[in-house]
């Protein structure tokens, strides 16, 4: 674990932010448009994971202009979860989904301007891992201060059954980050036929959101009857029956909800809650 930042410099402009998975960030440090709504994004302080299972976060780090700099993943206990972690590359819309590999700690050094910069980090708990709070805390090195942004994690009792993860044509780009969880929702609830399967690519935003989301449905699968899964997912969805679902357009099942809704029905898998 990495030492602390004296306090009253933890309370000055944090130049660490961490976001869910849905929250796409934007060069300029803002969730992108196409993912923004009314409501604030989640606050991710102390999430829930499941074992045998990932779990992914967007880390924001804002380092002033000609700083160098280390980004490090603390942990307490130590290795208790195995990170590995990807710089986030945005196209020419400011929206980001290649995700180019970096070793921690991950040392650089920024230009002329005050640099965002976004990372992905992914955390792999194990199916024996102990059910417990860890510490997993993103961590930035500016000036001979330490920056921590405070994560307890919390591992929870479910374990993820072992499952063959489907390899899906993926929702475009541009496209709300849930689409891609309607994408998989669907095959489960409207008998939708396979979609054509891709090749084997490099990891993307995307790729990483479905992947979470499949492992999601295997423990629905497993730990729940099918009709106490509908039920959670139509009410996080504010739909009534599995009719509702597949018969709307994916605009019709977007309108009026936030891009995080999907995280609710999380909260009920892994922890037996709707919130």
């Amino acid at each position: 674990m990495m030492a602390a930042l004296p306090a009253c410099f933890q309370v000055a402009a944090q130049p660490l932010k961490v976001y869910s998975e849905f929250s796409r960030i934007s060069p300029t440090g803002e969730v992108v448009e196409i993912d923004r709504s009314e409501s604030d994004p989640r606050e991710i302080l102390s999430p829930a994971v499941p074992r045998n299972a990932f779990a992914s976060y967007h880390i924001v780090a804002t380092v002033p202009p000609n700083s160098p700099f280390i980004l490090e993943i603390g942990q307490n206990p130590e290795e208790a979860v195995k990170v590995t972690m990807y710089r986030e590359v945005h196209d020419a819309n400011g929206i980001p989904d290649k995700l180019e590999p970096i070793t921690l700690p991950y040392e650089s050094k920024t230009g002329d301007a005050e640099a965002t910069l976004v990372f992905w980090m992914d955390m792999w708990v194990d199916r024996n891992a102990p059910v417990r709070r860890i510490k997993v805390e993103p961590q930035l090195h500016i000036a001979g201060y330490w920056y921590i942004y405070p994560m307890e994690v919390r591992v929870s009792p479910p374990i993820v059954p072992a499952y063959k993860p489907a390899r899906r044509v993926l929702a475009p780009v541009e496209a709300r980050s849930d689409r891609l969880v309607q994408s998989e929702i669907q095959m489960l609830l409207c008998s939708a036929a396979a979609p054509v399967l891709e090749a084997e690519r490099e990891p993307t935003v995307r790729s990483f959101i479905v992947r979470n989301v499949q492992q999601d449905m295997a423990l629905a699968r497993n730990y729940y009857p099918r009709e106490e899964t509908f039920k959670i997912l139509f009410a996080a969805a504010k739909v009534k029956t599995a009719a509702d679902w597949c018969s709307a357009t994916k605009k019709q099942l977007t309108e009026g909800l936030n891009t995080e809704w999907f995280l609710r029905v999380r909260d009920f898998l892994y922890r037996g809650a709707l919130n």
